[in-house]
């Protein structure tokens, strides 16, 4: 249950949405006051977690990035360098976390009618086969996590199950952008601070794009090592026009390959919701050829711009209260 002094002050900030005033830095003190009270495996306690962590080594974002840091890797060596999968050497935690990820995403019946085990079997016997190394653990885990040892690298099994999880390669989407909106209606919701959504509803857009504005710019890691980043942006369709804003992924593989996807994509359209002061001219492939893209490297604010609530840049509007 909410202290009363807290729930005395989120009950004024919503009285503030429902009327449209959506303050940005409400909408992070809402995050940051209510995430002990949310349920642990919510978006809104995820993204809460954002206001105290900016750099991430847990959590569900972080989950999805270090998903794509495997598959980006496995791709790099293994399909576009075409490198052998060496398993008298000690391999690292990515692949054996890949292995266990790609089978997650397997069809069971499909495994075993084609080899006579079904998932959960396949990711006991590839376990089975390795051993954590005990002796460069601490040290390794500082860089790039554990090393594993293969027991067994002749087994029969060991490479049926390899072969089948490094078969393919699958982007999925972080999440849904009513799922995000709805995690924060269902914690207002559960903490019996609304009776109904109607006039908050009305405010969804603005709601969804403060929140947009929290994963900006945020690093992932393990130990010591950045492995990712998130970005919001407005990314160019390769024609020169800017497509809905969305938060990409940018995963740098063990190699020095620079992936970039999209993690979440929106309805959101930047000539509605991005002010021109993020706005920049950068010269194309053609020299001497220019077209407007969203300046990435922008501190972005969010607030009301000429009686339009938009994305403006830190600093450029002073006027501004949000």
């Amino acid at each position: 249950m909410l202290p009363m002094p807290i729930k005395s002050k989120v009950l004024d900030i919503i009285s503030n949405i429902e009327r449209g005033n959506v303050c940005s830095n409400e909408i992070e003190l809402l995050l940051i006051w209510l995430r002990e009270y949310t349920e642990a495996s919510s978006i809104f306690k995820e993204i809460a977690h954002f206001m105290g962590h900016p750099k991430r080594d847990s959590g569900q974002v972080f989950s999805s990035l270090y998903k794509l840091y495997c598959r980006f890797n496995a791709y790099k060596l293994y399909q576009h360098e075409k490198k052998a999968i060496d398993l008298t050497s000690p391999v690292d935690q990515w692949f054996y976390d890949f292995v266990i990820d790609q089978l997650d995403s397997c069809d069971s019946k499909g495994l075993k009618k084609k080899y006579g085990y079904s998932r959960k079997e396949a990711k006991k016997r590839f376990r089975a086969c390795f051993l954590e190394e005990d002796i460069i653990k601490n040290q390794s885990r500082k860089t790039s996590g554990a090393k594993y040892r293969c027991t067994n690298p002749s087994s029969k099994d060991l490479a049926n199950v390899i072969n089948e999880a490094s078969s393919f390669i699958k982007i999925e989407p972080l999440w849904e952008p009513q799922q995000i909106v709805e995690s924060f209606w269902v914690t207002l919701e559960s903490l019996a601070l609304i009776d109904t959504r109607k006039d908050l509803e009305s405010q969804s857009e603005k709601i969804f794009l403060c929140i947009l504005m929290l994963l900006d710019k945020r690093d992932y890691h393990i130990g010591e090592h950045v492995f990712g980043k998130t970005t919001l942006t407005s990314p160019n369709d390769g024609f020169g026009v800017l497509k809905s804003l969305e938060i990409q992924s940018s995963i740098e593989t063990q190699g020095g390959l620079n992936i970039s996807t999209s993690l979440l994509s929106t309805n959101l359209l930047p000539e509605e919701w991005v002010h021109d002061s993020l706005l920049i001219q950068k010269e194309t492939n053609h020299k001497g050829h220019y077209w407007t893209v969203f300046d990435q490297e922008a501190e972005l604010r969010v607030g009301d711009v000429e009686g339009k609530y938009m994305l403006y840049r830190n600093k450029s509007l002073t006027s501004l209260s949000s």
